[in-house]
């Protein structure tokens, strides 16, 4: 249900700026009440239709919906980008640029090529924390351990802080749209831009804040206790229960 509100507000907001994005007229008609409730359902229901393939992608075992939709997403548009990079690089320039051009586009590999490597590396990267059984079943193995990924949340802070910067963004640009562009609309527009420092700042911090948020939803340290003792697992050298709890 939330995500149906969210869609909803931003849908209004991407309505409003279908006629002032890069200049163009998309829409030709007056935007009415009319024209933003119609656009506004059809985007939403494409949302929620959107989800709906997400979870069902989950439910099978295929992996995150989600994440594969919006990895299908990005992927989608890769090679349009290295068209660009080609273009700008190899064909509008003179030839006396191909050999800085060739060293910058080596340099651009590389790069992505590391930041793919080291966000592959936190993202499986865990902590292992050795537990011993007090009762071990004949043949089963007496100690073990519990993993802690390095970053449990994943991508979901990212996500959780795009939703919630472009709500207020949807909704300011609607109301820049419909005529109500007073100053305190263009000030705060001005602080959500993710191009502006103040806005960069503060999706940082929803980021950092929304980490903190789903890490302890996902591991929840006096759960976690309470079933390694009700297991008969304790960690070694720390007391079981309100100890096990303080040390997670």
């Amino acid at each position: 249900y939330i995500a149906l509100v969210l869609a909803f507000v931003q849908s209004i907001g991407i309505t409003a700026g279908f006629n002032t994005l890069a200049g163009a007229q998309l829409i030709k008609t007056a935007l009415t009440p009319q024209v933003f409730l119609t656009i506004g359902i059809i985007l939403t229901a494409g949302s929620m239709i959107v989800t709906w393939l997400g979870e069902q992608i989950t439910d099978k075992g295929y992996g995150n919906g989600v994440s594969m939709i919006i990895f299908a997403g990005i992927v989608s548009s890769i090679p349009e980008m290295i068209q660009g990079i080609y273009v700008d690089y190899f064909v509008n320039v003179p030839s006396s640029r191909i050999t800085s051009s060739i060293i910058f586009v080596i340099i651009l590999i590389i790069t992505v090529l590391l930041i793919i490597y080291f966000t592959t590396y936190v993202q499986q990267a865990e902590y292992k924390i050795p537990i011993q059984y007090t009762k071990v079943a004949q043949g089963a193995p007496s100690s073990s351990y519990l993993p802690l990924k390095v970053n449990p949340a994943g991508v979901i802070p990212v996500i959780f802080a795009s939703s919630s910067t472009a709500a207020p963004a949807a909704i300011l640009q609607f109301l820049s749209a419909t005529g109500h562009d007073w100053a305190w609309v263009r000030v705060a527009q001005e602080m959500l831009a993710t191009t502006s420092p103040t806005g960069i700042a503060m999706y940082a911090l929803l980021i950092i804040l929304f980490t903190f948020f789903y890490t302890f939803v996902q591991i929840n340290p006096e759960k976690a206790a309470e079933s390694l003792q009700k297991s008969g697992a304790y960690i070694h050298g720390v007391r079981p229960g309100k100890g096990t709890e303080e040390y997670m």
